[in-house]
């Protein structure tokens, strides 16, 4: 593996992070563990990424249906936030979309969001079909004619991204759905 390579490209992205980055202070009060997410916050999903020591975190409001409540991506380091998506809560679950797909052995999940060109694509993937067996996670971003761009997490994280498909919509372009969302 070309650590020199693999070092510019996680340079890369964090500049791309940071220019887009309002470097927020995280609001007074508790902050979960291993998260960015604040104890009256539910934990979607976190994970600590294989880069810079950093956290993404999609953070949701205690009562979270499409109609209600909040959803917020989070990056950052302990306690400092440099990237929030979207800066106002209110439908932001809009602002998201999930793609998945299912069948025996497989499970893929993502959900995405859009700043300017750059889209953001939170993952987690079960491969039970290939030995040896496969799970990742982490975040894809894909840049506007650059090639995309994976940051993947330091094992799998915690919460869990399924609990939102029925808060954000279903992504029809993304062919991790096959053309198909409910």
């Amino acid at each position: 593996m070309d650590y020199v390579a693999l070092y510019l490209n996680v340079f890369a992205i964090s500049l791309v992070l940071l220019l887009f980055a309002a470097d927020v202070p995280m609001v007074a009060g508790g902050v979960r563990p291993g998260t960015l997410c604040q104890t009256d916050e539910r934990v979607i999903f976190s994970c600590l990424v294989k880069s810079g020591n950093r956290l993404v975190s999609l953070c949701g409001s205690k009562v979270l249906t499409d109609k209600s409540g909040y959803l917020q991506y989070r990056f950052g380091r302990g306690g400092r936030i440099e990237l929030e998506f979207p800066g106002e809560r209110q439908g932001s679950q809009q602002m998201f979309r999930y793609a998945h797909y299912f069948r025996p052995q497989v499970d893929r999940f993502s959900v995405s969001f859009t700043i300017k060109d750059h889209t953001y694509t939170v993952f987690k993937n079960y491969e039970g079909d290939i030995e040896p067996k496969g799970q990742d996670a982490g975040i894809h971003i894909a840049l506007p004619g650059e090639k995309s761009r994976e940051i993947p997490c330091v094992g799998l994280g915690k919460g869990n991204l399924h609990e939102i498909k029925s808060v954000v919509p279903c992504d029809q372009d993304d062919a991790l759905n096959m053309g198909e969302c409910p």
